[in-house]
């Protein structure tokens, strides 16, 4: 319980962060754009003027709708292995993942960028029949650390076409549950564990996407994204193998240094 408390505030702090985070960087926009304005005499017209770095900080939010292949454990001559059952049936669930971090070109056309990503994905299942209910919604939350490269072209207004890596520490396993029986009696239940699933996993991602400049030294970013787990969520003797599956969009500002 301790332990998911602990996981839950951290969850938290990066939210926190990144409303913090997103205020800073309108109120930045605005004011670059005032200071504009005012500084171009009545019968002069200059071009704003910009920050000569390529470095920038983001801050991102992340919609996607999430999924998963999940197979029969075939590790260790099948012995762990066991039928899909009623999981067969599980469809995708919507999330929300958050991110900070920093970008820089290294070439003309060429950007690498890092950061921290607080990343959910999971199921859920619905089970109806003429008088009870079963649902539920499982999500997987992970401590992302993506690294990634993009071929960039343009200026005001940039295209992004890139990928990389995300290694993710795993952080809990939360499952929420319905019920209704037979007389309308409704029953809810939240179950979360760290417990049968690995520690670390590795995922690859795609991204498309443009990058529109707002002020002197602030733009807005919406680049969709693909994600695809490589290694199992689940342990080596579990009866499953379970890999994520997300495609949504990033979307966030950024600030130039």
């Amino acid at each position: 319980m301790k332990i998911s408390i602990i996981w839950y505030l951290s969850a938290m702090k990066l939210k926190k962060y990144f409303l913090t985070a997103i205020v800073i960087l309108s109120v930045l926009a605005v004011n670059a754009q005032i200071d504009v304005i005012q500084g171009q005499p009545k019968d002069e017209q200059r071009p704003a003027e910009t920050n000569s770095g390529t470095a920038e900080f983001f801050a991102l939010a992340n919609w996607s709708r999430t999924s998963r292949n999940l197979i029969e454990n075939t590790g260790n001559g099948g012995i762990y292995a066991a039928s899909l059952g009623e999981r067969e049936y599980e469809k995708s669930l919507d999330s929300w993942s958050l991110g900070i971090g920093v970008r820089d070109r290294i070439l003309p056309y060429l950007t690498w960028e890092g950061g921290i990503t607080y990343i959910q994905n999971g199921e859920s299942y619905l089970y109806e029949g003429s008088d009870t209910l079963h649902a539920y919604e499982s999500t997987y939350k992970y401590i992302g650390m993506p690294v990634k490269a993009y071929f960039t072209c343009g200026e005001n207004v940039r295209l992004y076409v890139g990928g990389g890596l995300i290694p993710q520490l795993f952080t809990k396993y939360k499952q929420d549950r319905r019920w209704e029986d037979a007389v309308n009696t409704k029953t809810k239940e939240t179950y979360t564990t760290q417990n049968g699933y690995r520690s670390f996993v590795l995922s690859a991602v795609a991204n498309v996407g443009v990058h529109l400049t707002m002020g002197r030294n602030v733009s807005l970013l919406l680049v969709p994204e693909y994600r695809l787990q490589l290694i199992s969520s689940n342990v080596e003797t579990s009866p499953y193998a379970h890999f994520g599956r997300a495609i949504g969009v990033n979307m966030g500002l950024t600030y130039k240094f």
